[in-house]
C-alpha cells in the first residue's frame, strides 16, 4: 500500500498574471506581497470594488471586519470556502484554474452550490482565478478576482460574439435575454448536472413522421482498420499534454 503526504490548494501571496490573461484586462491581480490574504482580498474587491488602482491591497483594509473569518486559517484553502460561505450568506465563490495546455484553458476548481444561474443578479457572487507556480522551496498559489467574466471568455472560446458563463452550470451561451431567461428556469444544477430533460407540455401528442427510416436498405457495409501503436520520439522538455504513440495502420477488412 503507497501512502503520499496530502497537500491542500491554497492561494497564498501574490503571483503575476500570464501574459495573455494581462492583456483582457478581465482580472484584478491584487498585489499582497506582504500576508497570505488574497482570498480576503478578492471577496472584499468585489463588494467594495476600488475605482483607481484596485490591485492595491490599501482600498480593503478598511472593510476587513464586515465579513465574518472567525475559525478560518490563512492561506485559505478550497476545501475552507464552504466555511466561509455558510458565515457569510449569501456569498458565493467559484475557483477557477488556468490551463494553457487546454482548448478551454479555464479549468473550474470549485463551484458554489449557492452559485447564481445566468439572468440572476451576480452581486454577492465571487469569481477567482487560483494561480500558480512551482519552485525549488515549493508551490505557491494566489487568488486573483475574475471581474468581467464575458472578457475572460472571448480567447477562449471560436466564436466572435460575446458570450456569457452560467455560473451555476457552467454552460456557455450568447448573451440574449431570451436565453437568460430560458436557462434560469431550466438551470436547478450544481457543477455535477449538465443535462435539461425537456418534457412535451400537458395535452400536447406525439407523432410518428420518421417513415424512411422503417425502409431496408439495399446493401450496407461494415469496415474495420487495425492499427499498430508505434512509440513517437519525446521532447526533452515535456510539456503537460504530450502524445506516446502513433497509431498506424496494418489491416483493413470488410
Amino acid at each position: 500500500c503507497k501512502q503520499s503526504r496530502y497537500h491542500p490548494i491554497l492561494g497564498k501571496s501574490f503571483l503575476p498574471l500570464p501574459k495573455e490573461v494581462e492583456t483582457k484586462k478581465a482580472v484584478v491581480n491584487i498585489q499582497n506581497k506582504k500576508d497570505d490574504f488574497c482570498f480576503r482580498y478578492c471577496v472584499l474587491a468585489k463588494l467594495f470594488p476600488a475605482k483607481v488602482h484596485p490591485e492595491r491591497t490599501s482600498h480593503y483594509k478598511a472593510h476587513f471586519d464586515k465579513l465574518d473569518f472567525s475559525g478560518l486559517t490563512f492561506p485559505m484553502s478550497i476545501e475552507d470556502i464552504d466555511r466561509f460561505e455558510e458565515q457569510n450568506p449569501p456569498i458565493s465563490v467559484n475557483v477557477y484554474k488556468w490551463e494553457e495546455d487546454t482548448r478551454e484553458k479555464l479549468v473550474p476548481l470549485r463551484v458554489s452550490k449557492n452559485a447564481p444561474s445566468f439572468g440572476q443578479k451576480e452581486d454577492k457572487h465571487v469569481d477567482m482565478l487560483l494561480l500558480s507556480e512551482t519552485k525549488t522551496e515549493g508551490e505557491n498559489s494566489h487568488y486573483a478576482l475574475i471581474k468581467s467574466m464575458s472578457r475572460f471568455l472571448s480567447f477562449t472560446s471560436d466564436h466572435n460574439h460575446k458570450q456569457e458563463l452560467c455560473k451555476k452550470c457552467l454552460k456557455r451561451f450568447s448573451c440574449t435575454i431570451k436565453d437568460a431567461d430560458k436557462h434560469a428556469k431550466a438551470c436547478v444544477s450544481s457543477v455535477d448536472v449538465q443535462t435539461q430533460i425537456t418534457y412535451p407540455k400537458p395535452g400536447s401528442k406525439l407523432y410518428f413522421r420518421n417513415y424512411n427510416k422503417q425502409l431496408k436498405h439495399p446493401f450496407v457495409v461494415y469496415a474495420d482498420f487495425e492499427t499498430l501503436n508505434v512509440p513517437v520520439e519525446l521532447p526533452v522538455e515535456l510539456p503537460k499534454t504530450y502524445k506516446l504513440f502513433d497509431q498506424r495502420v496494418c489491416s483493413y477488412g470488410y
